[in-house]
């Protein structure tokens, strides 16, 4: 008897982890706007813009979502936050350019709006499957936690090119994300260690996966792969 009941518990659990509801949707969408908005707010600073390029804050956004989430409900969440945060990034940079300079025009590509979306929806299904083991005990949680930090520190190393002092403000975000990424990852000084080791050991590789969006973005636009590595 218990175990049935037990059993339609879990049944119960797993449904409702599944449903993306509607209030969960609202969430996500707006985490992801939020997050797009302070992207094109940030384009035209002269001293922030870099924060605008950097993949950082939604590698965060994207751990957070998917983070202790089945395979679907993960991809689900993590796909919409990122569509709308490229969305509200090319909208928005549109709209402060005309208040900015009432005079000139920066007209939205609208093929590059296409692409940046697909780009959104590969993004979201691979940081979903991959990032929802952050926070698990064991190999999966310290696998998932490391590889987030490895892919935030290969996005800056490629942003920066290589030297960190070029950009000190890009570089505490990513130490404040990696921070952010430990304490929602890691359950014991333990995990704590070798999930760090693990973030080291796969910068490299994240280096390079940071670096697919742009190269596909402008294998597609330009056809050239010149000064993306």
């Amino acid at each position: 008897m218990n175990s049935d009941h037990q059993s339609e518990d879990t049944g119960v659990a797993q449904t409702t982890d599944s449903v993306l509801t509607g209030r969960a949707v609202i969430i996500v969408v707006t985490a992801g706007l939020l997050t797009g908005a302070f992207a094109s707010a940030t384009y035209y600073s002269a001293s922030l813009r870099s924060l605008s390029h950097a993949f950082v804050i939604w590698i965060l956004l994207a751990a957070v979502l998917a983070r202790g989430r089945k395979p679907v409900a993960a991809c689900v969440r993590v796909t919409l936050a990122l569509v709308a945060a490229v969305w509200t990034f090319y909208l928005g940079r549109a709209v402060i350019y005309q208040v900015l300079y009432s005079a000139g025009d920066d007209n939205i590509s609208l093929f590059k709006l296409l692409v940046w979306t697909c780009l959104a929806l590969i993004a979201g299904t691979v940081l979903g499957l991959g990032l929802r083991f952050v926070g698990e005990h064991g190999w999966k949680g310290v696998t998932a936690t490391g590889g987030a930090i490895g892919l935030v520190w290969g996005d800056i190393l490629r942003r920066t090119g290589f030297d960190l002092l070029h950009d000190p403000v890009l570089v505490v975000l990513a130490a404040v994300v990696c921070a952010l990424l430990l304490a929602i990852g890691t359950q014991s000084p333990t995990q704590f260690a070798w999930t760090g080791l693990v973030g080291v050991l796969l910068i490299a590789p994240g280096y390079l996966l940071a670096s697919m969006p742009d190269l596909l973005e402008q294998l597609l636009i330009t056809g050239g792969l010149s000064g993306i590595l």
